[in-house]
């Protein structure tokens, strides 16, 4: 009696693809630079405790125009931020009162871990004034 010695072989198998829209967990993703919040200019304006006035944030590490932006002013985030760039963003100044208050900038980015910078007491809402 003989041995069958034939074998069968087969195609080496492929990993099946991930789908289209396949992301890492953010836990997993790579760090980003941190943002730097460097100063900020409102022009002239009066800095009402109704907010509402245009804040331009100057920095670096703002991410790509893909990142999700927010700015908070002391412990409101601004009802509105809009990326301008790598190094600036547009937002809009809450409600609120107070002055030397914290700028935080919130980058958070398809491609990395969502990161946090703060520019130290560069914020100040104008004095109350009577008419």
């Amino acid at each position: 009696m003989g041995l069958n010695t034939t074998s069968q072989q087969s195609a080496p198998s492929k990993p099946a693809p991930l789908p289209a829209q396949h992301t890492a967990p953010k836990a997993l993703l790579p760090a980003p630079e941190t943002p730097v919040v460097q100063y900020i200019d409102t022009g002239k304006q009066v800095l009402r405790d109704r907010g509402g006035a245009a804040v331009t944030v100057h920095g670096k590490n703002f991410g790509d125009e893909d990142s999700e932006i927010e700015v908070r002013i002391g412990n409101t985030w601004c009802p509105h931020s809009e990326w301008i760039s790598d190094e600036t963003v547009v937002a809009r100044s809450p409600e609120g009162v107070g002055k030397h208050l914290d700028v935080t900038v919130r980058v958070d980015s398809p491609s990395f871990r969502p990161a946090v910078g703060v520019g130290k007491e560069l914020f100040s809402f104008s004095r109350p004034f009577i008419f």
